[in-house]
């Protein structure tokens, strides 16, 4: 499988719109996928998918990260030690 430099633009972006639309925009470019139509039923279905999982997944590890520190932590629980 060769390696292509077509990367993902905005990885950083938890919005699902964004992911959606860079996924239809990296896939587009690919030389397998260039003459695939992106919003007929079957790819749209496999691309919100996989958008609502990069979102929730991106979504849980921000929270997993805010409530590894006590400062930004947003659960009495998180900030409170049981000894």
């Amino acid at each position: 499988m060769a390696l292509s430099n077509k990367a993902l633009q905005s990885v950083n972006s938890l919005d699902f719109d964004t992911i959606k639309s860079d996924l239809v925009t990296y896939l587009s470019s690919q030389d397998t996928f260039k003459d695939y139509n992106f919003e007929g039923a079957g790819m749209a279905i496999l691309l919100d998918i996989l958008s609502y999982n990069t979102h929730h997944m991106g979504f849980y590890a921000n929270m997993l990260a805010n409530e590894s520190f006590l400062d930004s932590c947003q659960l009495r629980s998180s900030a409170v030690s049981f000894s």
